[in-house]
This record gives C-alpha cells, structure tokens and sequence, in this order.
C-alpha cells in the first residue's frame, strides 16, 4: 500500500500535464490496426471519387478522386477543409460498411449502422445498438460487433491524427527502442524520445498513413531480412542443410515461407547487394502521382505542332498555361488538368484532344489503369509489410494520472512561460489605417505584427507592394526577373528541381531564413548543400549588397559555418577571423525557430516561412529571430503553396495569411480550453479522494495491514486506467458502444458532470461497503468525496465563444486536442516544456474556477499609479519597501544582496533568516511552491546616483504595468518635470536558453533610442547572478556570467570580481596554472593595462596613437574595435574584459576536469574553501533542488551538463 500511495503522492506532485506508462506493454489490437490500413487503401485509391465544392464557386461541385482530397503521398494532408473530412468520414463508413460488415446500398439498417458509426442521429444508434451490437434471441448481435465500435473510434476523436503532418507533428521513431514504430514529433525531423500517442486508435491511423507515404526503410529492410534468415538457421542442422534449406521444409508455414512467395528467393541466398533491390520492390508506387502532369505535358508538345493551332486556339482562353513552353509547376498541375480533359468547356470545344489522348498509348487510358494499378499494389506491399512484418506496435496498457486531472488549474501563469504568450496579446484583428488600430494593446505581438506589416505593404496599407507571397509564385518571380536567358533555354521547372529548391529562391535577397513553417522538411545537411550551387546563389543575392561567402547554422546544438569559396565548415565560435555578417546567410530550422538567437547585421532581411500548422505563435516567434526588427532589419513571410484554400477573405495576402494565423491559435486555445475542463471535471474525485487519504494518515493513521491493503485497492481502482478498453470481453463492449450523438462542446462537457456526479454516488457507496476500513477513515474519505460533488456542481462551464465551435464527441479521459503521453522526465522537458510550453500556458490560464484558489494563493495586489507613471515612480515603490515587493536579502541574506520578487506572483512570504543561518530546504518551499507562477521577468533599475535595484514580477505585472511605461518616451508622456538626467534607467531581462537577454528597455526622451542599464557593471552583473538562481536557470553559456554566478559564493565583502581573486593569489605563478600560449597572452594584456594606467584615462585613442602604435600585435585587434573618438579608459574595460575572458575559461574548464591538479585544487579551496562559502554553496544547492523537484522539472536533465551546478 505504501509503495503504491508514494508512487501516487509523487505524481500529484507534479505540476505538469503528464500520463505514466504504469504496465507491460501491450499489442495494438490487429482488428483495428487492419481497419485502418484498410482505410488508408480506400482513401489513397484513384478509383474512389467524392462531389466536392469548387475552390473558386462553392455553390458548384466537382468529382475528385480521393487521393486529390487526401494529398497523403505530397504530406498536405493537414490543410484539408474540414467540409471535405466530413466527407471522407463518411466514405469510409460506407465503404468499409460495404467490404466488411455487409451494410450494402439496399441494406435496410444501413441508415442505422451509418448512425452509429458517424455518431449522428442517436435514436437510430440506439436501434443499431440493441439489434446488431448486444442482440436478441429473434436477432442476434453482429459477428463483427466489436469492429464496427473499432471503427467508430477510428472515425471519432482519432480520425485528426490521420491529418498530423508528417516528420513534424508525427512520424517514424528511429530511436534504439523505436526504430520502427510511429509516435510524436516535437519539432520538424525530431522525434520526441520515450514518448508514444495515447490511444491505439491514434497510433493505429499514424502507422498506416505513415507507412503508405514513406514506405519502408533500408535499415528496417535490413533488420527484417536478418531476423528471417536467424530463424531459417535455427531450422537446420548443420551446415549442409542450411545449403539445400528449403522455407516450405516446416510442417506449416512461417515467415521465411512468406518471404520467398513475396520475393521468389530463399532468404538464406540474399547478398547484401540484393537488399536495395528488393526493397525496391516493396516501395514502388509507380508514377501515377505525376501521370496528370505527363498528360499535360505530353498535349501541350502535340498542340505545338503547326496542324493544331486552330485546336490550341480554342483551349488557350480556358487554359492559358498551354500556351507556355514551361513545365507545369507541381502546384497546379490538377486544376489545369481538370480544366483541360474534366472540363463542360473540354467535351464541349475540344473533344478531338480527348479522343487523341485516350488512344495514345503512353497517357491513354490503357496506361493510366496501368498506372493506378501499379500504384494500389505498392500501397498494399507497403501496408501489407506494416501488419505482416513491423512488429514494434506497443502501446502501454494502463496508465496513471490521467492528463490535468493530476494538478489544479489556475487562472494566473502557472508553471511554464514563452516569448510570445498568446492568452495576453492575441491582436483582435489586423485591418488598419494607422498603426495603433491593429494592436489590442502596446502587448509584444502587436508590435511585432505592425512592424511585419509596415515592411510588408508600407507605411500605408498598398496590397501592391505587399512582399508576402507564395513559395512557388516567388521562385517564379525572381528567376523569371534575374535568369531570363536561362530559363528561356532550361525551363523553370528544370532549374527549379526540388521542394527544397524552390523554397530557397522564394527567399530571395535575405541575410536570415528561418523555417518555422517547416517548409525546409529536410535535414538541415541536404539545405545547406544547395548552397553550394553557385546560380542559386546569384539568384537569391540581393544585388545591392554584399556577396554572400557563408552559411550558417545550428547543428548538434552549436552555431557552425561553411565557406562557399573553400567548402571549410567549422564551429562558429572555432573561426580564426570573426564572422562578417554582411556576407552570411544564417539559417535557422524549424526546431531552432523560436528559443534560438543570433546576431545579424544591421541591415538584415529575414525571411519566415508559413506552413499549414503554423499558428501565430509559431509564426510570432519566428519574427522574433530578428531582434532589431524595425530598427534596419526587416521581415517578410512565404507561405506554402497547398494552403491557398485557406488564406481566406479580403485584402493583401498579408492580412489574409495573419488572420489564418489567428484563427489557428483560436481554434487551438478554445479546443485545449474543452479539453482542459474535461480533464479537471474528471479529476476532483480522484484530487479530492488523495487529499482526504492524506487527512486520514496525517490525523489517525492506519489501524492493521486489512485496512491498508483496502487503501491500496481503492487507490489502484481509482488512479490506474487502461488506457483502451478490451471489446473482446462482452460486459465492457456493451458498455464502451453506447449509442453516441455529437453535440455542443458545452453539452459535452454537462454530460461529463453528469456522468462525475453518478460516479462519485457509487463511490461513497463502495467505501461505506468497505469492511476492512474503519469508521473514522470511512468517516473522512466520505467527506471529502462530497467536496468534490459540491466542485462539480459550483463548476462553471464556460460560454459558447470560448469552446469549439460545432458539433463535438464526449472525449475519453486522457484525451486531448492531439493526444500525447510522455513516460519520462525527459521527455516531460522535451515536450512540455520546451515545445508546447504557449499551449500549456493557455490551457492551464483558461481553467478559471477553482473552489480552492483562494486558500492556494494570496489576492492580488493593484499597484499605485504613480509607481508605473514614471521611472522614478518604480524606484521610490523599491526602495519604500511596500508589501507587494518583497526583498529576498531578508529571507536569505547569505545569498542574495539585490533580489527582490513581487508578492503578485503567487506565494504566501516566508520568514526571515538570520545571517549565518544555515538553511535546509523545507526554508525555499513558500518561493516555489507548486502554486507560483515562473520567474521570468526580470527588471534592473540604475538611478543616476543611488545605485542599483531589481525585481522579478509576474507577466501581468510586467503587460499592464511596466510595458506601458517603457513605452513612454517623451516629455508629454511623463508629465511636465520630467528631466531623463535623474529618471532611473530601466531594462528588463530573460533567460533564453543560454543566458540573459535585454528585451525592452526605457528609451530617451527625443529621438525615442532605448536607454539600458549599464551591462558592464559589477551590480547589474551581481543582479542578474542573483536572478540565475531564483529561477534555476544555471545552465549559463558564456563565461562572463559564469564568473558572475560564481561571484555569489566568494567570501569577500567588497565587490571584487572571481577572476581579480584568482589573479591575486597566482602573483606570478602564471606557469604553474596556464598553458605556455595561453601565458604569453595573459601577460601581454597584464602589462598593456599597466601601461595604460600611466596615461590620463580620458585622453582619446586618437590623441595615442604613437603609443597605440607599439602595442603587441594581440592587442591591436583590441583597440580597432574601438573608435578613435574613445577615450582610454573604455580600451582599458576592453582589455579587462579579455583577461576575465581568458582567466574564467580556465577557471571553467578545471572545474569540469575529473582530476585536478594540485595547484588549482589549492586555488579553488581559497576561492570557495571557507566556512562561509561552503554554506553558501549548500544552500545554493538546496534552492536549486527545491526548484527542480517542485517548480522546474524539466531543470533536473540539464543540471548534469552546466559547469554552475
């Protein structure tokens, strides 16, 4: 019982939303597993064809094949219209109905069966239930009773994995536990490791699509062909009998027989030069994907003939391309198609074309039934290898925890933050005459969007300058502009080639592309090989600047370049010369689009790509890769060519591709709003039942091992799911294939209550009914339990606006939007924290009703008005120790000299410690329990002559408060008095991965130029050390603040910094500590500061020049970083900060070092060897501990990896 209440206890814990793999993993069950493959044969078969609406008139339709309507084989499939999945849902059921059930058109249940399986109508459900799914005497239930619930759930909830984009949202593992299974992606081309989707449904529809689109793999072929070959040698005896092995040798067939009827060759006889081959075989679809563009092709070179030109005539006002001698661009190869052999206008004016292509014998219609016929058989070779060969299709069979049921919501930011927090500065709409009416609000987004779209139609709204464009409708622009000759005689299409390509002529004259769309769907290695086409480079260079020499990028985590003239690649931070950003195209996957920065020249153009999961966010945080967006750089988007059909409305592309944007995060928000509260109704019995079991051991305790071990069943009854129920028993079947009907997602939602307060009922009667648990247990759990009813019945459910729109199915618990479990901690941080860390944000955000978020955090508190009026406003609010701030030096002043944090993020105040007061980490529990929010925002402030102040305040605090008055820049603004020569500067920071960034700041009065703290400073350095530690972000990445966060453990008093100790104790003894090259440098810049420091320190660079002049030949790199208008002092900061450089880069790597040498043992132990520091160090510890395991989970996996720690 203990054990299982631990377990228990630990997950309640958590604050993140997170399902557990709890047993053995089990079989995806192979009836449903077939259902949906055979569901992806039908839906990829050119011989099934729907009505659907015209793109250009909808009140017309017209007959598409399903493969047009399901692009599965060109990976579009996730820019479907939801009108035409409708569509297809119900195809499949009517066909699967037909194949496999027996429902045929004259059926009379058919309407029936339909019912049931759609969810639509439900008194004709209740009908097909009661005759084919439990049966009568007279009627008895259907022998594949279990198949048709099977495909009801595919054609439910699950049927949205089949329209996950793949290698992005979902896609092979290829993991060593993995290899060959199918589960989620947590960027472009990155599998999420140890993780799987939470459904057999789910994962049934992500192997078939995936398997039908990329087939199978060499490696996975190799695999398999090994495994057969092992045991055909394990069925002979020795070596000559393996010779003359035969499969059909066994008494019955296995898999080396089906090998050899697949392939016609023993197993035993295939060479590793084979394998390609036959794989080969496996794979092939044939080209019936391209036949359309062949038909087209082919026509247009017979209309070229000079007997037809009458007959081309009559096409070229219904098909202009033909006239053309370009290749058609694979984007619109099937609208000309249907325009040009499907058409009214086709039968009608040109039959003679159709007779001539339907007797012709490369296109004709003999060959395009050739062609659809080699295309269905390597879809089934495929398909049939997945059910027959694949065997890694593991789901677990019960989970613990179901999703949010685990933790409370709130209505603040709890637990996880991004840049870009949609919830808060979500743009209402984006038409405008001026800047100020597209913004909400002065929020991060709005500006981002006005500077987007100054850049993108001008300072006025001119849709005719507007830079958005489509990929294809951009290469075609600019090569057809600057290669006229060449593609006159090598044809677009030629120079074009791939998807790749064309994506990167669509970002022609840009210094940074940043894939956030995923259009780049490649290794990140094949895009940067473009590059080396010397014409592609002419292309896409910007005539007016710079010629480009290098490419940058991120691979394995770290910045690396190649130089075109020479094919060097190597570490960016490994260049012997600094990298010149004029001359540099940096390019940022999709992966490394948000979260990622680089420095980029002045005058940089980024482009940002638009795919078809792109929300607003995603997009928003692409724009965010240039920082000086608006102050030079600037930015334009390409979008992906499949999604015409969903940039809607009027007005530039621009707007159109924005309002797309939104309208994605819209539908993604109020679909995890549904989700979310779902999941919180269903989780107050299980909150309520561990809280009154916690009450019960926390007041009386266990009388005997009975009452305990009843405990334990009621707990293992409660918290432990199986995460799909077994239709083979029939007690759960019945129950499972209750009638459904789609409804409103606010009637979904009553259902659940409805269905929460029957369960609670049932569970207060089963704990009276436990006799092993006594009258005081029985006594508290009941009470609780009835807390939970009264939960439900004060839960409101919210509106209509902020839920889905249109009709929606009661979800199973655990499910979500897109449904994911994540078994490990680490892929816990991969996923949640990293990826979907906005999605969290929102879904936790919308939950707004607690019946205890009163007693789990203290009420907000209103800041005055004139705190946020102006600088000094702040200030004085600081320094006049108001409630709502409350100084960290008082609670631990052994750590923190600076640190100040406002109450409004959510904690009830601890109590104040002594000085040399040795801390444990029950002391850190009230700054990050599970309740508070992140602390993310961090502002500095540098009065003129009082010093330093900071606080870290909670992302409301930052929005409604602190935004606004950074925005202020002028006098009018302030208030008449207002004199910036004694305002205090002000700048806020974030911790971004690698270490802080300045991300908004006060600005001058005049020209509007911000005004930032002094980041050189020894305070500002100390305050942003401070705030490393209260957030736990000690993962730093560059030495400077590694020195600066080491500073916080000296046991020194003065504000000395790390290095200056270290210097002070090796005097002279460089030798015994450094590197020979290494004390050559230091020394040089030893005795260039001593020799400054004879010279008046504000004398200029340009009045020394003789003395400039005898610098070493080190150092003179130096002073050319520097004007010649400085002044000495700022060359001797220089010099300083390079001898820090140097010294901390040592002082790093020995702390990295197994084994040390003596002398840096002995310098260490004077560093850090004191009683003082040593208790600072622990209690440092303790903090970080405390965090990892109750605020910041996902810190834990990076602790291991940062020097600080």
């Amino acid at each position: 019982c203990k054990a299982i209440m631990d377990e228990i206890d630990v997950i309640l814990k958590a604050n993140v939303k997170v399902n557990i793999a709890l047993s053995d993993m089990a079989k995806i069950n192979r009836d449903t597993l077939l259902l949906a493959v055979q569901s992806v044969q039908i839906l990829l078969n050119p011989n099934e064809f729907l009505m659907v609406p015209q793109e250009q008139n909808k009140d017309l339709t017209e007959r598409v094949s399903l493969p047009q309507i399901f692009p599965l084989m060109s990976n579009c499939q996730a820019a479907t219209p939801v009108h035409n999945k409708h569509l297809l849902r119900k195809k499949l059921a009517e066909r699967i109905g037909e194949n496999e059930f027996g429902f045929v058109h004259d059926h009379p249940h058919r309407a029936h069966y339909l019912s049931f399986v759609l969810c639509s109508e439900r008194e004709k459900s209740e009908v097909f239930y009661g005759l084919f799914i439990v049966g009568m005497r007279e009627h008895p239930a259907h022998p594949q009773a279990a198949n048709i619930v099977r495909l009801r759930e595919l054609l439910g909830g699950s049927f949205a994995t089949l329209f996950k984009r793949h290698n992005y949202s979902l896609g092979r593992m290829f993991t060593n536990d993995n290899k060959d299974d199918v589960g989620p992606y947590s960027a472009a081309n990155s599998p999420l490791k140890n993780s799987h989707l939470s459904s057999e449904y789910d994962w049934a529809w992500a192997l078939a699509a995936n398997y039908a689109m990329q087939g199978i793999t060499l490696a996975q072929f190799c695999r398999y062909v090994n495994q057969i070959r092992t045991e055909a040698m394990t069925n002979c005896e020795d070596l000559e009998e393996i010779q003359v092995y035969h499969p059909m040798k066994a008494d019955t067939a296995d898999r080396v027989a089906e090998f050899e009827d697949l392939f016609g060759v023993s197993v035993l006889s295939v060479s590793k030069a084979m394998i390609p081959e036959l794989l080969k075989r496996i794979n092939d679809i044939g080209d019936w994907e391209i036949f359309e563009n062949l038909q087209i092709t082919t026509c247009r070179t017979y209309l070229q003939l000079p007997e037809n030109r009458e007959l081309l005539a009559k096409i070229i006002p219904f098909v202009p391309e033909m006239k053309s001698r370009d290749e058609i661009s694979l984007h619109h190869v099937h609208d000309i198609a249907e325009r040009l052999f499907h058409s009214v206008h086709a039968k009608e004016k040109w039959p003679q074309l159709l007779q001539w292509m339907r007797e012709h014998e490369a296109i004709g219609e003999e060959s395009e039934k050739l062609s659809i016929k080699k295309f269905l058989r390597g879809i089934s070779s495929r398909l049939d290898f997945l059910v027959n060969f694949v065997n890694l299709t593991y789901f677990p069979s019960f989970i613990e925890g179901n999703a949010t049921t685990i933790v409370h919501l709130f209505s603040s930011v709890c637990g996880f933050s991004g840049t870009m927090e949609v919830p808060y500065s979500l743009p209402q709409h984006v038409f405008r005459e001026s800047d100020p009416e597209i913004m909400r609000d002065r929020a991060i987004d709005g500006i981002i969007l006005s500077r987007f779209l100054d850049f993108a139609l001008g300072p006025v709204n001119n849709p005719p300058l507007d830079s958005t464009r489509y990929v294809d409708e951009a290469a075609e622009e600019i090569l057809r502009k600057r290669l006229p000759a060449e593609i006159q005689q090598k044809g677009l299409r030629r120079f074009i080639q791939n998807k790749t390509r064309e994506v990167l002529l669509g970002c022609y004259d840009c210094q940074a592309i940043v894939d956030g769309g995923a259009l780049l769907d490649v290794d990140s290695a094949d895009v940067i090989k473009e590059f080396n086409d010397a014409t592609l480079l002419q292309v896409i260079h910007d005539p007016e600047k710079v010629p480009i020499q290098t490419i940058r990028w991120k691979e394995n985590g770290e910045w690396t370049t190649i130089d075109l003239h020479n094919k060097h690649k190597q570490l960016q931070h490994h260049r012997a010369e600094p990298l010149k950003l004029g001359h540099c195209i940096t390019f940022y996957d999709q992966q490394h689009s948000r979260g990622t920065d680089a420095k980029l020249s002045p005058d940089a153009l980024m482009v940002n790509t638009v795919g078809d999961e792109t929300r607003l966010t995603e997009w928003s945080q692409a724009e965010g890769r240039a920082r000086q967006s608006g102050k030079g750089q600037t930015s334009k988007s390409i979008i992906a060519p499949h999604t015409r059909s969903q940039q809607k409305g009027e007005g530039p592309l621009a707007i159109r591709m924005l309002r797309t944007l939104m309208n994605r995060s819209s539908n993604s928000e109020v679909s995890e709003a549904f989700y979310a509260h779902a999941e919180q109704l269903r989780g107050y019995l299980r909150d309520y039942f561990r809280s009154g079991i916690a009450n019960f051991l926390a007041t009386s305790g266990t009388k005997s091992k009975e009452e305990r071990k009843a405990l334990s069943k009621l707990c293992e009854k409660l918290f432990v799911h199986q995460c799909d129920a077994d239709l083979t028993q029939l007690k759960i079947l019945h129950r499972s294939a209750m009638p459904q009907e789609y409804t409103s997602s606010a009637k979904c939602l009553q259902i659940i209550v409805e269905q929460e307060m029957e369960q609670i009922q049932e569970w207060i009667q089963l704990i009276t009914q436990q006799p092993d648990l006594s009258a005081s247990c029985r006594e508290i759990l009941c009470e609780f339990i009835n807390e939970a009813y009264m939960a439900l019945v004060i839960h409101q459910i919210p509106p209509n606006e902020a839920l889905p729109d249109g009709e929606i199915g009661v979800p199973r618990p655990g499910e979500q939007s897109f449904g994911i479990v994540l078994n490990t901690e680490i892929a816990q941080e991969q996923m949640v924290e990293v990826e979907t860390e906005i999605d969290m944000e929102s879904e936790i955000s919308l939950a707004k009703r607690n019946s205890d978020l009163g007693l789990l955090r203290p009420p907000w508190l209103d800041w005055q008005k004139e705190w946020y009026s102006t600088p000094i406003g702040l200030w004085n609010a600081l320094v006049s120790e108001y409630d709502v701030f409350i100084s960290l030096h008082d609670k631990f002043p052994m750590l923190f000299d600076f640190a100040c944090v406002s109450q409004n993020l959510g904690f009830w105040t601890g109590v104040d410690i002594m000085a040399q007061t040795e801390t444990t980490e029950s002391h850190f529990h009230w700054l990050y329990d599970a309740h508070v929010d992140p602390f993310i925002y961090h502002v500095v402030l540098e009065h003129p002559f009082d010093g330093y102040r900071s606080v870290t305040i909670s992302h409301q605090e930052y929005a409604q408060f602190v935004f606004p008055l950074l925005c202020k820049p002028g006098t009018i603004d302030y208030g008449n008095g207002y004199d910036p020569a004694v305002q205090p500067r002000i700048s806020v920071f974030r911790f971004e991965g690698w270490g802080w960034i300045q991300f908004d700041a006060t600005r001058c009065a005049l020209s509007n130029v911000p005004l930032p703290v002094n980041t050189n400073s020894f305070c500002t350095k100390r305050i942003l050390a401070e705030c490393s530690l209260l957030s736990g972000c000690v993962e730093l990445g560059n030495v400077h603040e590694q020195l600066s966060f080491l500073q916080l453990f000296l046991d020194r008093v003065d504000n000395v910094s790390v290095a200056d100790v270290a210097l002070q104790f090796i005097e002279e003894r460089h030798s015994e500590y450094f590197a020979p090259e290494v004390v050559n440098v230091l020394e040089i810049l030893l005795q260039t500061v001593m020799c400054c420091g004879f010279e008046d320190s504000d004398i200029s660079l340009a009045s020394m020049k003789p003395l400039l002049d005898q610098f070493h030949e080190i150092v003179k790199p130096i002073v050319a970083k520097l004007a010649p208008a400085s002044a000495l002092k700022e060359l001797v900061l220089l010099l300083k900060i390079e001898i820090d450089l140097l010294i901390g880069d040592q002082l790093i790597s020995n702390i990295m070092r197994k084994e040390m040498n003596p002398a840096w043992r002995e310098l260490f132990v004077h560093l850090f060897g004191s009683p003082l520091s040593l208790q600072k160090l622990n209690s440092a510890k303790q903090q970080i501990r405390v965090i990892t395991s109750r605020h910041r989970p996902g810190i834990a996996k990076k602790l291991p990896t940062a020097p600080m720690w």
